[in-house]
């Protein structure tokens, strides 16, 4: 069993429910982190990820009129 972010099932969550594209680049503005980190993140590349970071990701989605929880940004393979 791996854990994994589940931020790239989110965000196409969140495409479906808005009915637009959503890119890394406007998460990675949105969070303060580099274009490079969300699409680790959605590529399952990302070995460990800050609190801060977590957060302010959760709080996103939230904004964007996802109804979740911190443990709905994981799962597992």
């Amino acid at each position: 069993m791996t854990i994994k972010l589940r931020v790239f099932e989110l965000k196409k969550e969140l495409e479906l429910k808005q009915h637009r594209n959503i890119s890394n680049r406007e998460i990675a503005r949105a969070v303060d982190v580099a274009p490079n980190t969300v699409g680790d993140m959605m590529q399952g590349k990302t070995i460990r990820v800050n609190m801060p970071t977590l957060t302010a990701i959760l709080a996103w989605f939230r904004e964007q009129g996802l109804d979740i929880q911190p443990g709905d940004l994981f799962g597992e393979d």
